[in-house]
C-alpha cells in the first residue's frame, strides 16, 4: 500500500493508475470532490516488484492532467512465502483480472493472503504465533477482510474472528469464539456466527464415551468474552448421529474425546435468515432457521430428508462446502470413501428442491491426475459461471469453465497448503466477490 499526494493549480478530481509491466493495468476509484490538494491510497501494489504509477487529475472543464511515471519499489513478501506459478491462462474465458483471497497453512506459520492473477502477493496478514488461518472472507462493509484463527491445541481463549481493514492499520475488531474451528459467518446485524465443538459424555450400546459434537454459536462482533454467546444449534440436542466409519473415532479436539461430527462449513442466506451447516463425518447439510433456532431439514447422511435423483455415487463422501445460492450448492468432495477405499477428489454442484425433497448432481469436475485431497478443499461458482476450486493439500487453485476447461491455474511450492478461496474483483470494494 502507498499514499500518493500531489497538488494542482486548478481544482479537480483525482485517481492513480499503476502496474508492474505498465502503469495502466489497474486503477484506484476516482475521488468525489474537486480540490487542488490530492491524496490517493493505492492498494494492491505487488510485493518485491517495481510498480509504475501515474497520478491523474480531471479539472472542472474536463481537461485531464497526467503525471510522469513514478516507480515505487515494494518490499519483498515474507521469506517463508512459497514460490507460486500460474499457467493455463485464458483471459478470454476467465472471470476477470481480479485477485485471489486465500490462506497459507504451513507447519510453523499461517497467513491470509491476496494474490493477483499472476500469482504475486499484494496483501497479507500473518496469524498470531502458533495459530492457523483456514478461512478468510471479504467483509460486508466493502473495506475489510475477516479471518478466523485457531490454536492448533484448541485453547478456548485464543480462537477468534479478526476484522482487518484492507487499507492497513491494526485490527478493526477481535471476536473471541469459544472452541471455534473451521468456519464462521459475518451476519448483517453486527453478529458473528461460528462452528464450535463441545465435549459430551454419551452412553449407548458401546458403553460411555466422550464425544466432541458441533454447535453453532453467535455473539456480537468485537465481544472478547468467550463465555458470552447464544447457542443457535447443538448436535447433542439434535440427536447424536450413529457411527458410520472409522473417522468418527479419530482423536477429538478435547483430550480423551472422539471427533464425532467434525463440522467444517457454515453459510448464511440473508434473504431467509437461515444458516447452513455441514458436518464432514455425517455427510450432511443442516438448514437452521436463525430466528427460531430450529432445524428445517437435513440433506445427506443416514437421516436425510432428501433423496438423490441419480445413483448412490452421486452423493459426496466427507466433503467441504462454502457456496449456496437459491436452489443450488457446491461441495468440494474429498471422496474419503469410494468403493471401500479413498477416491479421486472432485468439485461438485447440486440442485435441490425443498418441496419434493429431492437433490440431483448437476456438475462435477474430477481431479485429472487422480489425486485424493485429504485436507479441506473448496469450490465456488463465479459471476461468469466458471468455478473456482482450491485443492488444499496440493497447494493448487484452478478456475474451470462449465465444460471442464481450465482457464487459470495457480500452484505453489511443497510444504504449504491453501485454505478457503474467494475471487475479489476489486480491492476497493470487497463486496464485489464470489
Amino acid at each position: 500500500m502507498a499514499t500518493v499526494s500531489w497538488t494542482t493549480d486548478e481544482p479537480g478530481t483525482s485517481w492513480v493508475t499503476w502496474g508492474v509491466e505498465s502503469p495502466d493495468r489497474r486503477s484506484t476509484p476516482h475521488t468525489d470532490t474537486a480540490t487542488t490538494d490530492h491524496s490517493v491510497v493505492v492498494i494492491g501494489l505487488v510485493a518485491g516488484e517495481d510498480n509504475q504509477l501515474v497520478a491523474h487529475t480531471e479539472l472542472t472543464d474536463g481537461t485531464v492532467l497526467d503525471s510522469p511515471v513514478e516507480v515505487v519499489e515494494m518490499g519483498p513478501p515474507p521469506a517463508d512465502f512459497p514460490s507460486v506459478t500460474v499457467s493455463s491462462v485464458d483471459d478470454t474465458r476467465w472471470a476477470g483480472d481480479g485477485y485471489i483471497l486465500t490462506s497459507l497453512i504451513q507447519q510453523e506459520a499461517s497467513y491470509v493472503v491476496i494474490f493477483d492473477r499472476d500469482g504475486r502477493p499484494v496483501w497479507w496478514v500473518e496469524a498470531a504465533e502458533g495459530l492457523t488461518i483456514t478461512t478468510p472472507k471479504p467483509g460486508k462493509d466493502g473495506q475489510s477482510i475477516l479471518f478466523a484463527q485457531y490454536d492448533r491445541a484448541q485453547e478456548v481463549d485464543v480462537a477468534g474472528v479478526i476484522r482487518q481493514p484492507i487499507a492497513g492499520g491494526g485490527y478493526a475488531s477481535v471476536t473471541r469464539t469459544r472452541n471455534g474451528h473451521h468456519d464462521f459467518e459475518e451476519l448483517p446485524d453486527g453478529r458473528i456466527a461460528w462452528l464450535s465443538f463441545e465435549p459430551y459424555e454419551v452412553t449407548d450400546d458401546r458403553g460411555t464415551s466422550i464425544l466432541d459434537l458441533d454447535r453453532v454459536l453467535e455473539t456480537d462482533e468485537g465481544n472478547e468474552d468467550v463465555d458470552d454467546y447464544d447457542v443457535i444449534f447443538d448436535y447433542y440436542d439434535h440427536g447424536v448421529p450413529d457411527k458410520t466409519c472409522e473417522h468418527f473415532i479419530a482423536d477429538g479436539y478435547t483430550e480423551g474425546a472422539l471427533d464425532w461430527t467434525h463440522g467444517n462449513s457454515l453459510m448464511y442466506d440473508e434473504g431467509q435468515d437461515a444458516l447452513f451447516f455441514m458436518a464432514k463425518n455425517v455427510d450432511n447439510i443442516i438448514k437452521i432457521d436463525r430466528p427460531s433456532r430450529t432445524v428445517l431439514w437435513e440433506l445427506g447422511g443416514r437421516r436425510s430428508d432428501f433423496t438423490m435423483d441419480g445413483n448412490a455415487l452421486d452423493w459426496w463422501s466427507h466433503a467441504h462446502m462454502s457456496w449456496i445460492q437459491g436452489d443450488e450448492f457446491m461441495v468440494f468432495d474429498n471422496r474419503y470413501h469410494e468403493g471401500g477405499t479413498v477416491g479421486t477428489s472432485r468439485a461438485s454442484a447440486y440442485r435441490f428442491d425443498e418441496k419434493t425433497h429431492t437433490v440431483e448432481l448437476t456438475w462435477s469436475y474430477v481431479d485429472p491426475d487422480g489425486n485424493f485431497v485429504q485436507l479441506l478443499g473448496d469450490v465456488r461458482r463465479l459471476e461468469n459461471g466458471n468455478n473456482l476450486i482450491c485443492w488444499t493439500s496440493m497447494g493448487k487453485i484452478t478456475e474451470v469453465t462449465p465444460d471442464g476447461t481450465v482457464v487459470w491455474d495457480l500452484e505453489n511450492g511443497l510444504g504449504t497448503a491453501l485454505g478457503r478461496v474467494r475471487y475479489l474483483a476489486d480491492l476497493y470494494d470487497t463486496t464485489r466477490s464470489w
